[in-house]
């Protein structure tokens, strides 16, 4: 035994180092400051022996000092819990350990590098060794610490494992569940808990696991006999609430599965807290089951064009259930060389009133784009098409990414083209059984897909069915298509730019010159589809000078509010040319925006806008917008069946009474 001298030399908080011989003199303890204490268990052939549930004394000193103790674990008691904490109020070391069998082969690799027992911070951790005769090493972390004056304490107790189970931590050990809940624990770090299950193809695996709060967050996993895991659900704040977590897990093929049930990470670990995992089987009720992708989609059938400008197709309709978590209903669609059409498709639960809470209808409708290729899904989530904004995207699946890149709908169509979301909707709130989408259609010979799924896609109901339906007819607005086709509702910030490019001019009637607006010179268009924006260009008829406008226009009775606006250019210029609140169905409604009575808007054309020529911008769509003193949230609506219609006409030179002319235009008085 080679001697070491240690030279007290207080650092920082009282901190000391030592040199790098070896233990000091058999005589001298941590008290007489000259050397580390003395042992002679570096190594199995010296280890002391740790007996069950008493703690043991030990010293690091010098750096690269291994403590070794010996410890047995009967049959009886195949858990074994080590606590490792240090007496001290500061200290160098990091203290750590490892576990190793009778071979001196290590079987347990030191806890995680945040888990060192340091002051104040002890280390108490299960681990399900088996029975056996092992040996426990202590030191420290990074071998390159050590501590004369303060010492550590180890406790080695041997622990029942309470799971009835036990073993069942591995696929061949796992335990085939009976006719009711089975109950278990989570005893030790990286205990997992498998259960077998034997399906049939198309059946419906449902999983509830419930624990009080404890020591874990509770986490389960459904995995198939290729070892794939197919679903997972955690309860991530089960150690401070209890956990009742579920799902339903869809099985295409009949075979063997397993479930999993395992602390989140598998560190921690409850040896005192049971839980209860709960495993039904039932045959799926959609007999549609399994077209999860556009690929084993199911045939909704092939619509016929109707007659222009008033019919609609006969529906075509299929049934399905969103009977699991995660489900999606895919249905291929035909259709026809129409033109330029507008597609309607419903979906509608039963019994809308007993449905699940978390379950709210909703519906896409995705389009093939064959210049985009692919040969998996993955390929399809972001597009090789440049945006900044998500009308950049207009018509290529309507979302720009954070990536700068357009989004796909995540699918690859027979391997072959990516698919785009065309359009989707959800159910509106109050109503979470029923959802209408709405769409235009102008491709033809392109396939469609419509796909039907819960919202947020964990909720299910193998109790309530659905009905999808669509029909299709020829859009009469003579406008349509336009390419900026917005498939979501307008955004504050969307650009101008992409509406105006393709806005349609119109003429402006000079009723200075006897050309007022007659019978034979209205506008009348739609809005045809959800989220539906007409835009109209029309030039400054007074280029360089001011003049009187007005605005004429007609609403059809029906559930669209109307409103206009008018742009200069990429701005706002005129608002409130009718009502800002959803009135719900809106009665039929004629006027005029400007004129020259008392009561009239000072509406013109000011000599400051000046381009060759200029153009200002007439927006048309639904009103959404709510009001303070409105309960509840407008909607978007759409009609095929409800017109709108205006006229633009210059009504006088100059700026005229009621109105007054201002340094910076035409104005009230």
């Amino acid at each position: 035994m080679r001697w070491v001298i240690c030279l007290a030399i207080a650092v920082g908080f009282g901190l000391f180092a030592c040199s790098e011989d070896k233990k000091g003199d058999p005589d001298a303890g941590p008290d007489s400051g000259t050397a580390c204490p003395w042992d002679e268990d570096d190594d199995s052939s010296a280890a002391n022996e740790l007996a069950n549930g008493t703690a043991a004394e030990g010293y690091i000193c010098p750096q690269g000092d291994q403590d070794w103790y010996s410890l047995s674990v009967p049959q009886s008691s195949d858990l074994l819990r080590i606590d490792l904490e240090i007496d001290a109020p500061v200290s160098p070391l990091n203290l750590t350990y490892g576990v190793w069998d009778g071979a001196a082969e290590e079987v347990l690799a030191s806890p995680q590098s945040s888990e060192s027992a340091i002051p104040g911070e002890p280390v108490g951790i299960v681990h399900g060794l088996g029975a056996g005769d092992f040996f426990l090493v202590v030191r420290d972390r990074g071998d390159d610490a050590e501590d004369v004056w303060h010492p550590y304490y180890v406790t080695a107790t041997t622990l029942t494992d309470p799971d009835d189970n036990e073993p069942n931590n591995t696929e061949g050990q796992a335990t085939a569940y009976g006719s009711g809940p089975a109950q278990g624990y989570i005893a030790y770090r990286g205990d997992q808990d498998w259960f077998q299950v034997e399906a049939q193809a198309n059946d419906l695996l449902e999983v509830r696991l419930t624990m009080p709060a404890g020591g874990i967050e509770p986490s389960f996993q459904v995995i198939d006999t290729e070892s794939a895991v197919l679903s997972s659900q955690v309860n991530e704040a089960g150690k401070c609430e209890p956990t009742d977590i579920g799902f339903v897990q869809a099985l295409e093929a009949a075979g063997t599965y397993y479930v999993v049930v395992m602390d989140d990470d598998e560190l921690d670990f409850d040896i005192d807290n049971q839980y209860e995992i709960d495993l039904t089987l039932a045959p799926d009720p959609d007999t549609n089951e399994a077209n999860d992708h556009p690929d084993d989609a199911t045939t909704l059938g092939s619509l016929q064009c109707s007659s222009y400008p008033s019919s609609w197709s006969p529906w075509i309709e299929n049934t399905g259930y969103i009977a699991s978590s995660g489900d999606i209903d895919w249905f291929g669609l035909e259709l026809p060389n129409c033109g330029r059409s507008v597609i309607e498709i419903e979906v509608t639960f039963e019994s809308p009133s007993s449905l699940p809470e978390n379950l709210e209808a909703a519906v896409r409708l995705v389009r093939q784009i064959d210049s985009y290729e692919c040969t998996v899904d993955s390929e399809c989530v972001e597009l090789p098409r440049a945006c900044d904004y998500d009308l950049d995207c207009s018509r290529y699946g309507n979302t720009c990414l954070t990536t700068g890149v357009c989004g796909g709908a995540g699918v690859c169509l027979g391997e072959t083209a990516c698919g785009v979301d065309h359009m989707t909707a959800a159910a509106a709130e109050g109503s979470p059984g029923s959802v209408v989408l709405s769409a235009p259609h102008y491709w033809n010979g392109v396939p469609f897909y419509v796909a039907v799924a819960d919202y947020q896609g964990d909720g299910y109901s193998p109790d309530h069915e659905y009905t999808v339906r669509t029909r299709v007819r020829r859009d009469p607005d003579l406008f349509e298509p336009t390419e900026a086709m917005t498939a979501r509702p307008p955004q504050s910030d969307d650009p101008v730019i992409e509406h105006i490019a393709y806005a349609e001019e119109v003429p402006v009637h000079d009723c200075t010159a006897s050309d007022c607006c007659n019978s034979g010179t209205w506008v009348s268009a739609y809005l045809s589809y959800a989220y539906d924006q007409d835009w109209y260009a029309y030039q400054h008829p007074c280029p360089g000078e001011d003049c009187m406008v007005r605005v004429n226009y007609e609403f059809d009775a029906g559930a669209v509010d109307f409103y206009m606006q008018v742009y200069e250019g990429y701005n706002p210029w005129f608002d409130n040319l009718a009502d800002t609140t959803d009135p719900g169905d809106q009665p039929a409604r004629s006027g005029y925006f400007g004129g020259l009575n008392t009561d009239d808007y000072c509406f013109y054309a000011w000599e400051g806008h000046l381009g060759d020529p200029f153009y200002y911008y007439l927006p048309v769509r639904d009103t959404v917008y709510v009001s303070e003193d409105q309960e509840d949230d407008g909607t978007w609506d759409w009609s095929t069946a409800q017109a709108y219609r205006f006229c633009i006409e210059k009504i006088a030179d100059g700026c005229v009474d009621p109105c007054f002319l201002y340094d910076d235009g035409c104005g009230a008085p």
